[in-house]
């Protein structure tokens, strides 16, 4: 007989729920306004660029930006928390959405299961 066993973190985090779509988006990160920013810029500057290329230009524009070029950016992120978290400290207070019957939560093995294998003890 071949005993198996699963830890109790692995038997949680195979517990999946659906995300609330109810849940407010968390912000975005100076970089991503950025990134939102120039990325038509860099693929008209290089026509047939790649996708993995142009975050790899992206990255290297970021990075050469000046503290007084990032501001701008940094004020967009800054606010955009701010925002979530508002949004957040309201949505935690509200109470919570029925859950219908057909939405259960369901456990999901990680591994393949086997046919016509013993049950195992």
């Amino acid at each position: 007989m071949q005993k198996t066993t699963q830890s109790i973190g692995s038997l949680l985090t195979s517990f999946s729920c659906p995300p609330d779509p109810n849940a407010p988006k968390r912000g975005l990160s100076a970089y991503m306004f950025f990134a939102n920013e120039q990325r038509e810029n860099v693929r008209s500057e290089n026509p047939g660029i790649a996708f993995g290329q142009v975050g790899k230009v992206l990255g290297e524009r970021w990075k050469a930006l000046t503290p007084l070029q990032r501001k701008p950016y940094e004020d967009k992120a800054q606010t955009d928390k701010e925002r979530y978290e508002k949004q957040k400290a309201a949505y935690l207070v509200s109470p919570p959405a029925p859950v219908k019957m057909d939405d259960k939560p369901t456990i999901t093995s990680t591994r393949p299961r086997r046919r016509n294998a013993s049950p195992v003890v």
